[in-house]
């Protein structure tokens, strides 16, 4: 699935086996998105089924870094801008 948010990053996502990628976007993407086109593993999206108009909270899995300065039990989390469109 490929989902498009506000502010012009597309992402694919692989429900069946947790993983996630931003594929493009306006801006460089974060720390923890990593390039462009690499897959990520993650613990949890919510919402889950994503939704229009609904921004998407990714709960990243252990391969995913905490941000420098971050306490030892902080859990790495992004969030998106809201989501526009939805490709199945």
């Amino acid at each position: 699935m490929k989902f498009k948010t506000l502010t012009g990053s597309t992402y694919e996502i692989d429900l069946t086996n947790k993983k996630i990628r931003r594929v493009s976007g306006l801006n460089d993407p974060t720390q923890r998105q990593g390039a462009d086109g690499d897959w990520r593993n993650y613990d949890e999206v919510i919402p889950s089924p994503i939704e229009i108009d609904k921004s998407v909270v990714i709960y990243w899995g252990k391969d995913v870094p905490l941000l420098s300065g971050s306490p030892s039990n902080a859990i790495p989390v992004t969030m998106t801008s809201p989501v526009v469109s939805i490709e199945i």
